[in-house]
């Protein structure tokens, strides 16, 4: 079993239950917040992929935004002299 955050979980439960036949689109678009384009796209993904589909793709991955190690130890050596 993969790990989805709660998110993700409910994402990949609600197409489930669509595809069971329990609810509608329209009821998941109202329980997600999506639109009815957003879910189709979802029960696309859900179909190739499965439930790996449904976890981010810059999951695991270190932000671009991230200030290196050797950067930050300089600005805190700096700020405390």
């Amino acid at each position: 079993m993969i790990n989805l955050k709660e998110k993700e979980r409910e994402k990949y439960e609600t197409i489930e239950k669509i595809i069971q036949g329990k609810i509608t689109k329209k009821e998941a678009s109202l329980q997600l917040d999506l639109t009815i384009r957003q879910i189709n796209r979802l029960i696309i993904k859900y179909h190739q992929e499965g439930e790996k589909g449904f976890i981010h793709k810059n999951s695991g991955k270190i932000s671009n935004k991230k200030i290196s190690e050797e950067v930050s130890d300089k600005i805190i050596s700096t700020y405390l002299n």
